[in-house]
């Protein structure tokens, strides 16, 4: 059997109207520190956190996806290099949601599996992606695996309906509050059947622009995936946390949240 490589994958095309006004991309923003070799402290910006979990999960080819304004982020990280990866970025000039951005590398990471994170949330524990990894290489039936991280406010989530084994029935993007969920999805890992299911959608929706009403958001396609007979599970990671600091009210709560990570 071929083993087939992992590449990483970071959607940083939005425009970052939840916190308006900033003078630099808001994967730019600064969130705690980190201490060089040299024992000096240095202010970290909140991508660099998702750069360190994949590192750790040993992915080294990362795609990270920008639009024309952002080429900030890419003269900051550079090649990756500081962060023990390397970063490939690609220009999105289409901006309908994050499904798009992710399309716009398609042909780059298409016959590999995808590890995916969100730029501006945090999430412990540190080897989440580690176990994603695994969980998706003893489970060869599964087209994609979600980890699943505790959340109380449920409209602010893509949440999920789980059914027996952590098979996922049904993906609540940013519904009210159901007794019956737990979970949201933060994280991702993928096989190329759904970065090809993922390239088919948005050819469609290309070729048939009036179907796009408002932003696509990924759980949108993943529950179209679902609908199409995609497996899909999740992995929860129940004494697991995660923090979405695209929000002013989130942004306050990162210093606080980083002593879980």
């Amino acid at each position: 059997m071929v083993k087939i490589q992992y590449s990483a994958i970071i959607p940083g095309a939005g425009k970052g109207s939840r916190l308006s006004h900033l003078p630099y991309s808001k994967e730019l923003l600064p969130v705690g520190y980190s201490i060089s070799k040299n024992n000096e402290k240095h202010p970290k910006t909140i991508s660099a956190y998702l750069l360190d979990h994949f590192q750790r999960s040993g992915i080294r080819e990362v795609h990270f996806i920008i639009r024309k304004g952002k080429t900030d982020i890419a003269e900051y990280f550079e090649s990756g290099n500081n962060w023990g990866v390397n970063i490939s970025y690609h220009l999105t000039e289409v901006d309908f949601g994050v499904p798009f951005t992710i399309d716009q590398a398609y042909y780059f990471f298409h016959n590999k599996n995808i590890l995916f994170g969100f730029p501006d949330i945090l999430f412990y524990p540190q080897n989440a992606f580690i176990q994603m990894k695994e969980y998706l290489n003893e489970h060869p039936d599964i087209d994609i695996v979600l980890g699943l991280f505790p959340v109380s406010e449920q409209q602010k989530w893509d949440t999920v309906l789980l059914k027996e084994k952590n098979r996922i029935e049904r993906i609540r993007v940013k519904e009210g509050h159901n007794k019956n969920v737990k979970y949201a999805w933060i994280i991702a890992a993928w096989r190329p059947s759904f970065s090809d299911f993922l390239h088919d959608t948005i050819a469609g929706f290309k070729s048939n622009p009036e179907k796009i009403m408002n932003e696509l958001f990924m759980g949108h396609v993943i529950q179209m995936a679902i609908d199409k007979g995609l497996k899909v599970n999740g992995l929860p990671f129940e004494n697991g946390g995660c923090l979405d600091i695209g929000t002013p009210e989130g942004y306050i709560k990162a210093e606080n949240f980083l002593q879980y990570m």
